[in-house]
């Protein structure tokens, strides 16, 4: 322990324990301040603790490094101590930017918090609450992204520690190292879903009622009212690509034209117009990657060594096929290509940095390519992402979204939603999941082991087995309105009751109090 922690220690050794009981005096409510990043969620999760009744202050500064960085300390420490004014977090809206910074501050001056906040885990906060364990300060972390490298670290057997992860193959490889770790899904933004969208949800007939909603923006209409003229005259393009109507109503193309054995191909379109999109994807799709910045290096058995690897994991949902097969050989090979520096408290290697950051964003970049390319020869796909530079031959690039209020806007107003997991999420559910059912969207995902534990596959949402069986099912849920709406609205109902982070946060004081 270093001076300045002892001098604190000193001073804040007689009080920490009246403000830790003044604290259960109030039901258990805890002071607590949260680290705030670039963490998508971490707006939604400070909203829910202030709903609960806990205090919560924000500090924000980025780290040079997650281990060691002397200027993050010291100014984490004045925080935590000295009560100095907020650091405002960058990526939370205004409005709850402004009660981020100004709600309970003063009363925590010269104070000990109970608890540090983060989503994901750092340990550079974990070894600062460690170093002030006699004030009995806690470090409380929630991961979103699966695997997370900076957990494979020492300081994870911290004992101010709780970690709380939510993909459960992640959880027991750390339950097995000792660390105290929980199991914890990620959550749905009812709350913030209903502000974007205008929802009043009536929780005692089960029932949604929806508020008048400007949904579309001058160029969104213009598109919608271009569209329509044309299908009026018989036909329409969709994906560059010619369709006539049907007697049916329906649409089909050139190519699937009086195709009676996929007649999925063909769907009706009576009720596009509620909609702004058929089918939607909101993500990244990694055009920029670690892998191809190093694989012209690789020696030509490397390279197809690996693309081979990647190729297989594409076909399989469910289970992981890459650490198996990054033998001795190959990772000795790899190793004179690309280099990991780590600290000697730092157990992380080669092969799960390789596995993850690398080949992971690779697998994903190829994916999302393939079956948004399938899916787009086929329907009317948009794609939400922030590379403005992505090339789809058929889909329509609408750029980026933002998270807050504009992403449950898209799920609400698209037919279908898609989501793709990252190889890397081994078992988990991913966020955009949750959100996309908050939203009352109705979601096509991958199949994830745990979405058998919360989710009935086609009455609450649906999952696919591969591409084939992904192109089917968007066609049959495109031309069963009456049943793909169901589903959504089921999806909806089960996340509101049982998975919002009201909820979730329930189970973490439970652990922590």
């Amino acid at each position: 322990m270093n001076n300045k922690a002892a001098e604190i220690l000193q001073g804040l050794r007689a009080n920490a324990q009246q403000d830790r009981g003044l604290c259960e005096d109030y039901g258990g409510t805890m002071r607590i301040l949260f680290y705030c990043w670039k963490a998508y969620n971490q707006a939604d999760i400070i909203s829910a603790l202030r709903r609960r009744g806990h205090t919560v202050d924000t500090f924000e500064l980025e780290l040079g490094n997650f281990e060691v960085d002397e200027n993050f300390t010291g100014r984490f420490i004045d925080k935590l101590f000295n009560g100095e004014k907020n650091t405002a977090c960058s990526n939370v809206p205004e409005a709850k930017e402004h009660e981020c910074n100004e709600r309970g501050t003063a009363e925590k001056l010269g104070s000990v918090y109970d608890a540090v906040f983060s989503v994901n885990y750092f340990p550079i906060i974990s070894d600062i609450c460690e170093q002030f364990s006699e004030t009995g300060i806690k470090y409380i972390c929630w991961t979103c992204d699966s695997p997370l490298s900076t957990m494979y670290h020492q300081s994870i057997f911290n004992k101010c520690n709780y970690i709380f992860i939510f993909d459960k193959f992640c959880y027991m490889e750390f339950k097995e190292r000792g660390a105290n770790v929980f199991y914890l899904p990620l959550a749905a933004a009812v709350e913030r879903a209903d502000e974007a969208l205008g929802h009043q949800y009536d929780i005692i007939n089960n029932s949604i009622y929806y508020g008048v909603v400007d949904r579309e923006c001058k160029e969104q209409r213009e598109q919608r009212e271009n569209r329509e003229q044309r299908e009026r005259g018989g036909q329409r393009e969709r994906g560059g690509q010619k369709e006539y109507r049907e007697s049916d109503g329906s649409f089909c193309s050139d190519q699937n034209k009086g195709n009676e054995i996929n007649p999925g191909h063909c769907y009706s379109d009576e009720t596009s117009s509620d909609y702004l999109y058929d089918v939607s994807f909101i993500g990244s799709m990694y055009r920029k990657n670690s892998y191809d910045e190093i694989k012209d290096m690789l020696p030509d058995y490397v390279r197809g060594y690996f693309d081979a690897l990647m190729k297989m994991q594409m076909e399989i949902y469910g289970e992981n096929y890459i650490d198996g097969m990054l033998t001795a050989e190959i990772i000795d090979e790899l190793s004179r290509y690309f280099r990991i520096e780590k600290s000697e408290r730092s157990f992380s290697n080669i092969s799960l940095i390789f596995s993850t950051t690398v080949l992971g964003f690779k697998i994903a970049q190829l994916e999302r390519y393939k079956l948004l390319g399938a899916l787009s020869k086929r329907y009317d796909v948009s794609v939400f992402t922030d590379d403005e530079n992505a090339d789809f031959v058929l889909a329509h690039n609408m750029g980026p979204v933002r998270y807050w209020d504009e992403s449950p806007v898209v799920f609400y107003n698209s037919r279908i939603n898609l989501n793709f997991t990252i190889r890397n999420i081994r078992s988990g559910i991913p966020l955009r999941v949750w959100d996309i059912l908050a939203a009352g969207g109705f979601c096509i995902t991958n199949f994830q082991p745990e979405l058998v534990m919360y989710f009935k596959n086609g009455e609450e949402l649906v999952w696919f087995e591969d591409e084939a069986d992904l192109v089917k099912k968007v066609g049959y849920y495109l031309s069963h309105e009456d049943e793909r709406k169901r589903i959504a609205l089921n999806g909806q109902k089960k996340v509101r009751e049982l998975h919002n982070y009201d909820v979730r946060l329930r189970v973490i004081e439970e652990v922590v109090n």
